[in-house]
């Protein structure tokens, strides 16, 4: 497989600095059950939204907030719903307040000599994640352990009233990106595609756990093929496999190479396998799979399955797989399925907390399987932000 690195110096940056002083309203985990009590009780034009992360999309979330009238957002997460793996209280955290792609060029692909508007922002709000512990110190909030031991869900006094200064700062700036891409040729159907994604790079650089398994695991994925086609084996279908870049500012290496290939992979398509962050945790394996792609979950969900637990049942909606899946599951309406570990208290909690990018000293250090063992190895590449065109290159 060959790999390109790329490099530019930005087009052009500029910098936003906006303010907003006020009132300071815990609308808990952002839920339209949650804004609608809220909006109840309290004038909330132009406030500051205390939001927990999880249970919803986190972009969904944002404009139920901006349609209730909110002017800025502190976003922070909930010690009690992530396991005991992780633990971010004293750690910032970044999001992605983009819905994907090169939010320049929206509908088409990011390419030389597209035509780029101009945008300030994604959204009306001010938005700044906080730390648990920043949140606890400026609002006296309780401590997460209760008289019990058992872990105290955070929640703002609803008497009392705080005023809090907002300052966010926005910079703009153009990078490119590298999407890695390879195929197999398929024997029986070769101009049908079934796509393995995943990616390469997140904004703490090449390290951490997100990024080596994803990495890991396609890599030995490539290697298992490879040994096949030495035996004369080929696949029915032609196998792509694509590593992505841009993926945790908002998928844009995959948003912007399907809207440059759209005519030929909404045709030829059939199924997107998701390698997005792999190992979670050690515990259980979870599938999710549409509905089409349910009976062979089910009948595989037993494969490999940690000793420690059973195996959950395979999830029948798409619509919750993250990553660089997003625009093949709802623009094609692609088949998809996604695999992998996490801990049972993280699938027992609030969902969507994966969109966090955590650092990596979040993660504590924990045994893995003396079975599993993965070789890794880096090629000079960027870090995203303008997608150039890819050329396919075969893996043989």
């Amino acid at each position: 497989m060959q790999t390109a690195a790329l490099t530019k110096k930005p087009k052009y940056s500029f910098v936003i600095l906006i303010a907003l002083e006020a009132e300071v309203i815990d609308v808990m985990y952002g839920t339209v059950e949650d804004v609608t009590r809220i909006r109840v009780m309290k004038n909330v034009t132009n406030k500051i939204a205390l939001l927990k992360l999880g249970k919803l999309p986190l972009l969904y979330k944002l404009s139920l907030l901006e349609k209730a009238g909110f002017g800025g957002v502190l976003l922070y997460i909930d010690p009690c719903d992530l396991p005991k793996t992780i633990n971010p209280s004293h750690s910032p955290f970044m999001v992605s307040l983009n819905p994907g792609g090169d939010p320049s060029t929206p509908g088409y692909p990011s390419i030389d000599g597209s035509f780029r508007e101009s945008r300030t922002d994604l959204t009306r709000l001010l938005v700044q994640p906080i730390s648990a512990s920043l949140a606890a110190k400026l609002f006296a909030l309780p401590k997460e352990q209760g008289q019990t031991g058992a872990c105290k869900p955070l929640q703002f006094p609803q008497d009392e009233i705080r005023i809090v200064t907002m300052k966010v700062q926005t910079v703009t700036e153009y990078k490119k990106l590298t999407n890695v891409v390879g195929y197999l040729k398929g024997a029986s159907f070769p101009d049908r595609y079934v796509i393995v994604g995943s990616h390469h790079h997140n904004p703490y650089g090449y390290n951490g756990q997100e990024w080596a398994s994803g990495t890991a695991i396609i890599t030995a994925f490539i290697q298992a093929l490879m040994l096949k086609v030495k035996r004369g084996w080929r696949p029915d279908r032609t196998i792509i496999l694509c590593s992505w870049g841009g993926t945790t500012f908002g998928n844009i290496g995959s948003y912007e190479w399907a809207e440059d290939f759209k005519k030929v992979l909404q045709k030829n398509v059939v199924t997107y396998v998701s390698l997005h962050n792999p190992i979670r945790g050690n515990s259980s394996l979870h599938p999710i799979a549409s509905p089409s792609l349910q009976q062979l979950v089910a009948e595989k969900k037993n494969f490999n399955c940690s000793w420690r637990t059973k195996c959950p049942e395979a999830n029948l909606s798409s619509v919750q797989m993250q990553g660089d899946g997003d625009f093949f599951i709802n623009h094609f309406g692609t088949p998809s399925l996604q695999v992998f570990y996490e801990d049972i208290k993280a699938l027992e909690g609030p969902s969507f907390l994966s969109e966090a990018l955590l650092s990596p000293g979040c993660f504590l250090r924990r045994k893995s399987s003396p079975h599993f063992g993965a070789r890794t190895g880096t090629d000079k590449i960027l870090i995203p932000g303008k997608a150039p065109r890819e050329n396919f290159y075969n893996i043989l």
